[in-house]
């Protein structure tokens, strides 16, 4: 990709101005979601989600503390490499790069896996008892599950 196809591209700022409104629309629609219920995948399953403690990872890294961030998800340092790949969508041939986002894909499912299985990480937590679309099954085929 050549800088110089971006720069010239009369059609960058309405691009620019529309990433940046969808994604100030997706970042209120998700704070108005979560406000109430927290994590929306915890609250209907009781298991959190691969994300799960990337936006405390992201606001403890803007406060400069890497190791508070680092343990809410080992992988925030990507967040802004997303953000730019968003921004610069329209000129990336993303044919050319599905080895890398395969590979991104399949490390966050890893460290996922990892701190559900094996770190009793208190970010990462498994309670499917607790969802609330699971709850209803799990009463009426009189399961118990700690949680």
């Amino acid at each position: 990709m050549h800088l110089e196809i971006i720069f010239k591209d009369p059609n960058r700022e309405k691009i620019f101005l529309s990433k940046t409104k969808t994604l100030c629309a997706v970042i209120l629609s998700y704070h108005l979601l979560t406000w109430f219920t927290g994590c929306p995948f915890r609250f209907f399953f009781g298991i959190s989600c691969p994300g799960c403690g990337m936006t405390r990872a992201l606001l403890a890294a803007l406060r400069l503390d890497f190791a508070a961030a680092f343990s809410y998800h080992p992988l925030f340092f990507l967040l802004p490499f997303f953000l730019l790949g968003y921004y610069l969508d329209p000129w990336i041939n993303w044919s050319r790069h599905y080895l890398l986002l395969g590979s991104v894909a399949a490390l966050f499912v890893l460290t996922y896996l990892v701190r559900l299985l094996f770190l009793h990480d208190p970010v990462v937590t498994w309670h499917p008892a607790s969802g609330t679309l699971l709850k209803p099954f799990f009463h009426l085929l009189n399961i118990k599950l700690p949680g």
